[in-house]
């Protein structure tokens, strides 16, 4: 019966929807889906009897879109899973999607994909939400509660709102684009990356770095706890009112 599920689970279809009545809220199995193959394209979730969905095992696809009028759809990876999306991302035309990262598990967005506007949720201390490769947060609400957000090769924060208490950065040509930032743990910018246009709050228990060549670009930045400046980088036409720890170190 196990070998049996296994293939059922390991099934791929380019495209499918998500049954109208699937048997359970597994995604990796393939009965769950019309046509009874998990895609690795393009997913479809319309009305359906089960919009709690559960991840059991690594997945890669193009991306998800959500039919109009569909429900509130929530997603969740467990421990040591990965989710990535390779193509178009989420697109919930008006959806309300939410997914949360449990455990030692990792949400990539790549290849210019967009979290639209869902709700994304690093739930615990080793969970990781990852854009790289030209993809942005868009218009997305994510709570970085304990593990790392990172935006990484030419991607961007979009007009994302982003709470953090965790570990949040940007690296190699990054970009906060135009998003609001509450920052409560480590927000860092590196390697020619840029803050762009970000509302940024760094609370009183916040650390905000520029570092390696980074920049505040544009932004418009309150800091209520440490600002550090260090290397080459600099804070550019950034707008800064700073009422505690502002240092600037080495070449900054």
């Amino acid at each position: 019966a196990g070998l049996a599920m296994a293939a059922i689970g390991s099934a791929r279809a380019d495209d499918a929807a998500w049954s109208t009545a699937p048997g359970s809220g597994v995604y990796n199995i393939g009965s769950n889906w019309v046509g009874g193959a998990v895609p690795d394209g393009t997913a479809t979730f319309g009305t359906t009897t089960t919009s709690s969905v559960i991840f059991s095992q690594d997945t890669a696809l193009g991306g998800w879109v959500f039919a109009p009028g569909a429900p509130d759809y929530d997603f969740s990876l467990g421990t040591a899973q990965s989710v990535e999306f390779k193509g178009a991302g989420i697109e919930a035309n008006g959806a309300a999607v939410t997914v949360t990262v449990g455990s030692r598990s990792g949400l990539y967005f790549s290849n210019a994909s967009s979290a639209d506007d869902a709700v994304l949720i690093n739930a615990t201390p080793q969970s990781s939400i990852v854009f790289s490769n030209d993809s942005t947060a868009a218009t997305a609400q994510i709570s970085n509660n304990g593990g790392v957000l990172h935006f990484i090769a030419s991607s961007t924060a979009g007009a994302a709102t982003i709470t953090s208490q965790a570990r949040t950065i940007f690296d190699d040509d990054a970009t906060g684009g135009n998003a609001t930032i509450h920052n409560g743990g480590d927000l860092e910018f590196y390697q020619n990356s840029t803050a762009g246009n970000a509302v940024i709050t760094n609370s009183f228990a916040g650390n905000l770095l520029f570092q390696r060549f980074s920049t505040a670009g544009r932004a418009t930045i309150t800091n209520q706890g440490h600002l550090r400046v260090i290397d080459d980088a600099d804070l550019g036409t950034a707008t800064v009112t700073s009422y505690n720890s502002l240092t600037f170190e080495g070449a900054a």
